[in-house]
């Protein structure tokens, strides 16, 4: 495998968090592999990003135009996002960005999200700077979602995929998260530039342990408030706290949809078995999941009109650490895992993710179906196995070192 020995690298990322395992995990592999990383961040001042401390260097920049920020109930985290979102349709990037990266002397430099093209094709026309363009989505499907919503104009949208299809068809390597994207943007560009990172988790799988009564279920947040969370902590009311207990795991939104979720539990009647507990560093997730039998996977793919083609079409993180620290999964129905694991893997019940009662009848099946959770907990750890953190690894350094 092809090193990259004092290779200076950038990786130009928009999310103003920093509980990203994708970014946290082609940081740690280009290090591995020599490099001298420096992630270059929209994240304000008050956002740690410890995660990256000691190994490589963090520059915050101003990469996208804030705009007002309106109240939330989701609290000022929550209406940033929504904002931050909007902008990236209106494509209200900060200028200077391109020369500003230009002056840093990188020899690469990686972007991840359709809003950097413009960026992509300055650097490729005034440098000999390589480009690694990245998206977590299939653009051209997620933009007509959003233009029937009503969130972007047609002309809009056929302005961005066009500038998309520039920036593929120009950058040096294009990584993807699953094999039914890079079919789709093999068309533009070659084939062998295309590498497909699944979101595998950042550790090693670890073996399962035994099931246990009650039984655990475990669910993870995310940085958006629609991840379905409502909906199992109501489902939760179809079992007693002698038959099963929930864990939900941030990172929150913000303190107050921690709050929502807590004054609901409280609620609904299950503070006996539903509790609510602190995030963990991304690097341990598979390490306190292991500690659990099911996975809770429940976020929708239609949030106000709009189609999250993300969660549709990717393996999700979640997939990865769930099945690598051994657990059960108990999933809605999403394209991209069903395509890329298979409807009738061993180690997934599907649930319709909208539906709490359907959603109970999985837990209550589960839960009275202990020795199947074994199975497929041991399942899911062979399966684990087979898509580990190695093979990501392998693929982001391909994508690096150009090496088909």
């Amino acid at each position: 495998m092809k090193r990259l020995d004092g290779k200076k690298i950038g990786l130009v990322f928009p999310n103003p968090i920093a509980h990203e395992v994708r970014l946290l995990k082609t940081a740690r592999v280009l290090v591995d592999a020599g490099a001298q990383v420096t992630v270059i961040v929209d994240a304000p001042q008050n956002v740690e990003m410890t995660e990256l401390d000691g190994f490589c260097e963090v520059i915050r920049l101003p990469l996208i135009q804030r705009l007002p920020i309106e109240p939330s109930r989701f609290g000022r985290l929550g209406a940033y996002v929504r904002s931050r979102r909007q902008a990236r349709i209106d494509r209200n990037l900060c200028e200077g960005i391109a020369d500003e990266i230009m002056q840093r002397d990188f020899d690469i430099v990686h972007f991840v999200n359709y809003i950097f093209a413009p960026e992509i094709l300055r650097i490729k026309e005034s440098s000999d700077i390589k480009v690694v363009y990245e998206t977590y989505e299939d653009t051209p499907r997620v933009l007509e979602y959003v233009t029937k919503s009503g969130a972007m104009t047609p002309e809009l949208r056929d302005h961005w995929i066009a500038e998309e299809r520039k920036a593929v068809a120009i950058a040096d390597s294009v990584v993807v998260v699953s094999e039914e994207i890079k079919g789709r943007y093999a068309c533009l560009t070659d084939a062998e530039k295309i590498f497909v990172v699944f979101n595998a988790a950042p550790e090693m799988p670890i073996l399962p342990t035994e099931v246990a009564h009650p039984l655990r279920f475990y669910c993870q947040t995310g940085i958006r408030p629609y991840y379905g969370i409502e909906e199992l902590i109501k489902a939760f009311k179809g079992v007693s706290a002698d038959e099963a207990i929930l864990a939900i795991q941030g990172p929150w939104v913000s303190d107050a949809y921690r709050d929502t979720l807590h004054d609901l539990i409280i609620k609904s009647g299950v503070e006996d078995r539903v509790e609510l507990i602190e995030p963990c560093d991304m690097k341990d997730v598979v390490v306190e999941a292991n500690q659990y039998d099911v996975g809770l996977f429940a976020a929708p793919t239609m949030v106000n009109g709009q189609y999250l083609g993300n969660t549709d079409w990717s393996a999700p993180n979640r997939l990865f650490a769930y099945t690598s620290a051994g657990l059960a999964l108990l999933f809605g129905h999403y394209q991209g895992i069903e395509a890329f694991a298979g409807k009738d893997t061993p180690f997934i019940r599907w649930m319709d993710q909208s539906d709490v009662s359907d959603i109970a009848e999985h837990i209550r099946f589960l839960v009275a179906h202990p020795d199947e959770v074994t199975q497929m907990k041991q399942a899911a750890f062979e399966w684990a196995e087979d898509w580990s953190v190695e093979k990501a690894e392998i693929a982001i350094r391909k994508a690096f070192t150009f090496s088909a």
